[in-house]
């Protein structure tokens, strides 16, 4: 099975958030707000790498649970455009790379990435996989093991907590 289906198998049970739901702080600035808002109006599916090179710091104001629903999109358009080096692919790789200490994980970190279940882990640990192939990838050989440390940490926290819905 392709990866891309993997993706949209492991999200497919989360749902859209309205409008309401897309942003919890209310301290961002109108572009902020406006680059939320775009990556909003479409499902996650339809949201395009061109979306999330124009608008990427919307991965910053994404509330927990819209992040965690726009997530596969992130993932999709690096591997459909078959790039490592979209904005989107660099914010990904530096969050996962982090402390190997749970309890020094930012709260930003900590309410996204925790809503993630195992099979969402699963592929999010494959694309990392997959994208640490890429003969020229932007990231060192550190960042990525990193990054695969700190998702062994999730599943770990995963199954200390629980799962969050599957």
């Amino acid at each position: 099975m392709n990866l891309v289906k993997k993706i949209k198998e492991a999200f497919e049970w989360r749902t859209r958030p309205t409008v309401d739901e897309l942003i919890t702080s209310t301290e961002l600035t109108y572009d902020e707000v406006d680059s939320v808002m775009h990556i909003g109006k479409n499902d996650w599916y339809h949201v395009t790498a061109d979306d999330w090179e124009t608008y990427s710091e919307a991965y910053s104001f994404l509330s927990p649970s819209a992040f965690c629903y726009y997530l596969p999109s992130m993932l999709k358009v690096t591997i459909e455009d078959n790039n490592p080096n979209l904005l989107v692919t660099s914010h990904i790789i530096q969050t996962l790379d982090r402390s190997p200490l749970i309890e020094w994980w930012d709260e930003w970190f900590y309410e996204r990435f925790t809503l993630l279940t195992q099979a969402e882990l699963d592929v999010l640990q494959e694309w990392v996989i997959w994208l640490s192939s890429f003969e020229n990838n932007p990231f060192s050989d550190i960042t990525y093991s990193r990054a695969l440390d700190t998702l062994s940490l999730l599943e770990q926290a995963l199954y200390l907590i629980g799962s969050p819905n599957k």
